[in-house]
């Protein structure tokens, strides 16, 4: 179907995206991002399957980030380290979905001076037959906003320009939030995206709304995601001991 190669070019878009970001091309990867949302919003919107005339243009953006990654290399890294930024010291990590519920469990147990950013590279796949589900893809382009609001951050490191990051990051987060918590109600049994992937996510985004808010001094917004944080962790928290009874019953069984 045509939709699935939208949804297929968004996910690798977003996976060059973060190897362009790992190795300090700033500027192609936040374009691959962008390229990346945009075929997100297109396939979603759409009331009748995306243009297929479009795909060339898919095909065009796909080679141009291709392309871009071939040439970069790892020496071109930056440590978003610079002499003037006051978001200096936040460790940028990247790495593949399936390490976000460990990632996770970490920020349960540390403390918000503990603050550092994540990009993930997207492992699923729209190959399936049908429409794509729409918990699913409302929880990939979630990842990808947090991507480019992580993105954004991690290469604000001047004085000039650190408000407007911030604020950047924060309405990115904003959606991606709205997204998925619009997803996990809609959770059910024909669910692809289930509580494994969208809780995450969700107190991942939380996090970074609770440390933006408070950096911007928006103190309604930080109390309201604070809130919400506190409800997500407590959700995870009882998932995952559900998890670990059910498979130690499991065991005993066997």
């Amino acid at each position: 179907m045509i939709v699935d190669r939208f949804y297929s070019a968004a996910m690798a878009l977003n996976n060059m995206a973060v190897s362009l970001l790992d190795r300090g091309r700033e500027a192609e990867a936040m374009e691959a991002f962008g390229d990346a949302l945009i075929l997100m919003r297109d396939a979603s919107t759409s009331d009748t399957q995306p243009n297929s005339l479009l795909l060339p243009v898919i095909d065009k953006k796909l080679s141009k980030s291709s392309q871009r990654l071939a040439r970069s290399s790892r020496s071109d890294a930056k440590d978003g380290s610079g002499p003037d930024s006051s978001l200096r010291g936040i460790p940028l990590r990247t790495m593949s979905e399936d390490l976000a519920p460990s990632e996770a469990r970490k920020l349960t147990k540390s403390t918000q001076e503990d603050y550092r950013l994540a990009v993930f590279r997207l492992e699923g796949s729209f190959d399936t037959p049908g429409s794509p589900d729409e918990c699913y893809t409302a929880y990939v382009c979630a990842m990808i906003l947090s991507n480019c609001a992580s993105a954004h951050l991690f290469f604000t490191t001047t004085s000039d320009s650190i408000q407007e990051g911030l604020s950047c990051a924060w309405k990115l987060l904003s959606h991606a939030y709205a997204l998925l918590e619009k997803s996990s109600v809609a959770i059910s049994g024909s669910c692809m995206a289930t509580n494994d992937n969208i809780l995450p996510l969700m107190l991942l985004v939380l996090r970074s709304l609770v440390y933006l808010s408070e950096r911007l001094h928006r103190v309604r917004a930080e109390a309201y995601y604070g809130a919400r944080y506190d409800a997500c962790e407590s959700a995870f928290s009882y998932a995952n001991v559900t998890q670990l009874f059910s498979s130690e019953s499991g065991a005993s069984a066997a």
